[in-house]
């Protein structure tokens, strides 16, 4: 059997090609049980070892410039047993980053990192204890960065360009006092 048997909501490709990480709300991906998060061979689409389950969706997935990490972005407060509330990292053998856990008190859309921070966007008002609305930066270890635009509504899709500009989509009208 091929395919997720329900809703695929993110895909990230690791650096070497090698693996696809796929998010959702699915429970199997070609027949085999992997909740909501589940890392693919690319050639082949077989699901290798990696079980890092999650107990809602997963939304977003990110994944570090050196493949160390995969961040995971969603409605969920665990993976693989462990509590993580919207957003977690596991490393590429599928244990979760104890390091990480800055928390989101909403749900969590879009992750974009450039390895030395994680953007995330969503529709949260807090994420690693502090007030960051809908849009936030956290650093490896999981603390919350200065960077505070504060968008008044959901973002829906967050990047870095090469000039370290931040671009942004989403359900928002103001960012910041602009």
């Amino acid at each position: 059997s091929s395919g997720a048997n329900n809703e695929v909501r993110a895909l990230a490709m690791s650096p070497d090609n090698n693996t696809l990480y796929v998010g959702g709300r699915f429970t199997t991906v070609s027949g085999t049980g992997r909740n909501r998060f589940a890392a693919l061979d690319a050639a082949t689409g077989t699901p290798t070892t990696l079980v890092a389950g999650t107990n809602a969706e997963v939304n977003s997935l990110a994944v570090d410039p050196d493949g160390s990490r995969i961040y995971l972005g969603g409605a969920f407060t665990l993976i693989a047993n462990q509590s993580r509330n919207r957003l977690a990292a596991v490393n590429a053998a599928g244990g979760v980053v104890t390091t990480f856990n800055p928390g989101a008190d909403g749900p969590v859309r879009t992750l974009f990192t450039s390895g030395t921070a994680l953007l995330g966007g969503g529709a949260f008002a807090n994420v690693a204890g502090v007030a960051r609305a809908n849009l936030a930066e956290v650093t490896p270890t999981g603390t919350a960065t200065a960077f505070d635009p504060s968008p008044n509504a959901e973002v829906r899709d967050v990047r870095r360009d090469s000039s370290g500009r931040i671009l942004l989509a989403g359900f928002f009208t103001q960012v910041g006092a602009t």
